[in-house]
């Protein structure tokens, strides 16, 4: 049922289920703190694996959907600044 919420939707299910996702995040992270002997680290990708296997973006999906308006244009312009504003942010901190 979740990979069809996926398809009509185009988006990912943690996306779309944002609060669901949050306490479920929240609950195993509990559990895993108290019981690290249950979950194997080795389950767990690091960041950047997440980062190469996750390239979902949605106003990428929003574009590729339709033609966006001006004021559509206008979000996601703001959006691609801040990220590039958070990178530039990160390199300049880090160096």
């Amino acid at each position: 049922m979740a990979f069809k919420l996926e398809v009509i939707y185009k988006m990912p299910v943690q996306k779309l289920f944002k609060d669901l996702y949050k306490q479920c995040d929240k609950e195993i992270r509990t559990r895993r703190a108290g019981n690290p002997g249950i979950y194997s680290r080795s389950l767990y990708r690091n960041g950047t694996d997440k980062l190469k296997e996750s390239e979902f973006c949605s106003y990428d999906e929003f574009l590729k959907s339709h033609i966006p308006n001006e004021i559509e244009l206008g979000l996601i312009t703001k959006h691609i600044i801040g990220l590039n504003n958070s990178v530039t942010a990160y390199k300049e901190a880090v160096n």
